[in-house]
């Protein structure tokens, strides 16, 4: 895969204001629950669909690169689109609005939990969280899938089970099996 020397530009492709970044990144720092994935993948419902502030391709570069890098995904992808859309203060913005929400929320839910968790109806709120998680992450799941795999049927083929073969001499090799079907016809 090449990527087009304008997609890493340091230089916004569209200049984005501070406050409509931070108003933005704040609202996912609040509404962004499921983790890496349903996160990376509700930004680019908002970014590439609905505001338009950034191509499809350009939003998987930065996904792309976030996974090279350590550390969380998600913090990856939101400071790339920081620095995208509103340079290197864009980045620091970005970063510090989507993580300030998440933060005073576990600090609040974290005092909740050690005051009232004996009480069983916090523990039926909390377990229930669990179900909530897996259905975002499956939505999450579908979203970037549709971005990335163009077809379903090729992507079921590239994942066939591998298979041992076993030689004349006795040697065992670890192969894909072939289908000759494909390649004989033109």
């Amino acid at each position: 895969m090449t990527i087009a020397p304008d997609v890493l530009e340091i230089v916004p492709a569209e200049r984005v204001t501070l406050p409509e970044l931070a108003r933005i990144m704040l609202y996912l720092g609040v509404a962004g629950y499921g983790g890496g994935p349903a996160i990376i993948a509700y930004l680019k419902q908002m970014l590439v669909g609905r505001k338009q502030w950034m191509s499809e391709a350009e939003y998987l570069t930065g996904v792309s690169l976030s996974q090279i890098l350590p550390g969380a995904n998600a913090l990856g992808v939101v400071i790339f689109v920081g620095l995208r859309l509103a340079g290197p203060l864009g980045a620091l913005l970005a970063a510090v609005c989507f993580l300030l929400p998440a933060m005073l929320l576990m600090i609040g839910l974290s005092a909740l939990y050690f005051a009232y968790g004996r009480l069983p109806i916090v523990q039926v709120l909390f377990s229930g969280l669990g179900a909530v998680v897996v259905a975002l992450l499956l939505n999450a799941l579908l979203v970037m899938g549709r971005s990335a795999i163009k077809s379903w049927r090729a992507a079921a083929r590239s994942s066939r089970p591998i298979t041992r073969s076993h030689s004349s001499n006795g040697a065992t090799s670890t192969t894909r099996p072939i289908r000759w079907q494909r390649f004989n016809k033109v």
